[in-house]
């Protein structure tokens, strides 16, 4: 009897059961598409990024006996000597001697220096040797640039053999190594073993 009434009570409700089940089953339909895009999202905002961030250039000031003190952008490739070409070189008050005894002009920039280039009879500001620091200061002289007075401080130099290595740098266009110097007449193995830690050609 109970189960007559069951299948009386489902036959003349047919249409609501079929309708709910129906209803059931779109909203299983949403709830799986809504999901899928929620899980899309996700995977595409926790990709990682491959792109580095790389300095396109670098920022120096350069000030003192120059032609036209001030802050320059660069390359990050670029050196002291780039730094100071484009402060347009020099001026005529420069104190070069200073310069080769005190700057490494080969020496990499970093982002932030500061160079100075001292007068001829001033006296260096205090920050001078904080600012050396950043361009490992050496005293080794530079035989593309010395003049006659300063390759004659080199042990072994005289006059004459200074002499000899300017001409020599101007008719090849320069030294391209120091090791090129013993091509100097006057000056052999056992003379360039003892100037060697002192030159330089950068």
């Amino acid at each position: 009897m109970e189960k007559e009434k069951i299948f009386q009570t489902i036959y003349e409700n047919q249409e609501k059961i079929v309708f709910a089940l129906g209803a059931a089953a779109i909203l299983v339909g949403v709830f799986k598409i809504f999901s899928s895009l929620g899980s899309s999202k996700s995977t595409v905002e926790i990709l990682p990024s491959n792109q580095a961030e790389t300095k396109t250039e670098i920022i120096v000031d350069v000030a003192g006996a120059v032609v036209n003190p001030g802050v320059y952008k660069l390359s990050p490739e670029s050196r002291v000597k780039d730094a100071l070409i484009a402060a347009g070189g020099f001026d005529q008050t420069a104190d070069r001697d200073w310069v080769a005894k005190n700057l490494n002009l080969a020496q990499p920039l970093v982002d932030g220096a500061k160079i100075y280039i001292l007068a001829k009879g001033s006296s260096a500001p205090a920050q001078t040797t904080e600012i050396l620091a950043n361009f490992s200061q050496t005293n080794k002289i530079n035989i593309n640039l010395a003049n006659e007075n300063q390759l004659d401080q080199l042990p072994g130099i005289g006059p004459a053999i200074a002499k000899r290595i300017i001409e020599y740098r101007e008719k090849n266009q320069g030294f391209k190594s120091i090791e090129e110097i013993k091509s100097v007449p006057g000056i052999g193995e056992k003379m360039f073993e003892k100037i060697k830690d002192l030159i330089t050609v950068f």
